[in-house]
């Protein structure tokens, strides 16, 4: 009782490569793209190359980035710092934003295959996650480009992807994961001892298709870290991210960007729609035929830049009250109540708590 579902499967209409590319994601990426690249000595000239990215602008907490950018960025780091990068790091909840908090906080191991499913495509609209049998007594997690990529932009997205569930699988299992096994499309790579090495599981070459297989008698296994309460926050701030895929975003993932990129008190509707070259009114309009409105963007923006000021910094309630445009601390306070289901300060208390080793 009292533990929060995700909702039914979101079917989006086919998009073209050139819209998907053009969705708007986390940022998470770029930045810790910009933390490795520094850590071998490159420069974030260097590591944003090709994109109109900036390591001030990668610095907001809420900074989203296309599709597009992640590709390029993801790119320069094969080019800079080789093959096999992805296994320098450690891919852990915080990593993946909120599908992390979620798959972490799930009630048992079926539910948080089934958030995969659900919404993992709006964490990396590069995938979209299918879960489905694969023969008897197992489950078969699938990812599926979207788009069409090299094979080298493939084997480095599906390490990233692959070493993510991996690490989240394992917490969820208790770390005893040795007969799930991992396929991956490409052929064997020339750094294969380095998966050896990370995965626990079992490892397939040129499988004609990147997924995990588990076995189905894992769904009912209860999750070592389940919260209703952290489940519910991340599904929502998840079905937040998961309206840029919608068939009419394109609109709505430009103001969400300008959203979440500047202060309130610059973002205004009459400033975003001047921005994008239309009258508020006509803004105003499309954002209603998308099915949402300039309000309530605004507070799923202030909702995800509390959720991470809140969790990832020091601020105190009152100063983040005020970088999110609230008058009144207690305004903030409200919405707080409305978003995760209780106060500020307990919600800070509970993520850290939450995420502590």
């Amino acid at each position: 009782a009292g533990v929060c579902k995700p909702p039914r499967i979101l079917y989006f209409r086919p998009m073209r490569a050139e819209h998907i590319l053009s969705l708007p994601m986390t940022a998470d990426y770029a930045r810790l793209a910009l933390r490795l690249g520094a850590a071998q000595g490159h420069s974030a000239e260097q590591v944003l190359a090709g994109t109109a990215l900036s390591a001030a602008r990668l610095a907001a907490p809420a900074a989203r980035i296309t599709q597009r950018d992640c590709c390029v960025v993801l790119d320069n780091l094969d080019r800079l710092l080789g093959p096999g990068w992805p296994f320098a790091v450690r891919f852990g909840p915080e990593t993946s934003g909120p599908l992390g908090h979620a798959v972490a906080s799930a009630p048992s191991v079926g539910a948080a295959v089934e958030t995969l499913t659900v919404h993992g495509q709006s964490r990396s609209p590069r995938y979209v996650i299918r879960h489905d049998k694969a023969r008897s007594g197992v489950d078969r997690i699938e990812m599926v480009e979207t788009i069409a990529v090299s094979a080298r932009q493939r084997l480095t997205g599906d390490e990233i992807i692959m070493l993510s569930l991996h690490n989240m699988l394992e917490t969820l299992v208790g770390g005893d994961i040795a007969a799930a096994r991992f396929t991956f499309r490409s052929p064997t790579p020339s750094h294969a001892v380095l998966y050896a090495r990370a995965i626990r599981g079992q490892v397939h070459f040129d499988g004609g298709f990147t997924a995990i297989e588990l076995p189905d008698t894992w769904r009912t296994r209860p999750s070592p870290f389940a919260n209703p309460q952290l489940y519910k926050a991340a599904i929502t701030a998840l079905e937040i991210e998961g309206t840029a895929l919608r068939a009419d975003g394109l609109v709505v993932a430009e103001v969400e960007r300008a959203l979440g990129e500047s202060s309130e008190r610059v973002s205004t509707l009459t400033t975003i729609a001047a921005g994008l070259g239309i009258s508020p009114r006509t803004l105003t309009r499309r954002l209603h035929e998308a099915g949402t409105n300039y309000r309530a963007l605004r507070d799923a923006a202030r909702q995800r830049r509390a959720h991470l000021l809140l969790a990832e910094t020091d601020g105190s309630v009152e100063a983040i009250s005020a970088a999110l445009g609230y008058a009144d601390p207690v305004a903030f306070n409200c919405a707080c109540h409305r978003w995760f289901g209780m106060a500020p300060r307990a919600w800070r208390q509970l993520k850290r708590a939450q995420l502590s080793p």
